[in-house]
């Protein structure tokens, strides 16, 4: 759905989805086992809840710096 590279000692963020943690556990060992990629630890979080929905920015309601 959606990757980001970001700082610190995590290199990127994927959010993802899938059916069932069975199906999230087989694609992480896919993942892993896979030498090409150089991937040398998955972490992995389950969202129990989404805080907030972001629905997009009102892009005619900014006002751009020139």
């Amino acid at each position: 759905m959606d990757c980001v590279r970001v700082s610190d000692d995590i290199d990127y963020i994927s959010f993802t989805c899938f059916p069932d943690i069975k199906a999230l556990n087989q694609s992480c060992n896919e993942l892993s086992a896979n030498p090409k990629l150089g991937i040398e630890r998955l972490k992995t979080r389950v969202i129990l809840e989404r805080a907030k929905w972001c629905l997009g920015y009102p892009l005619e309601k900014l006002k751009w710096i020139e």
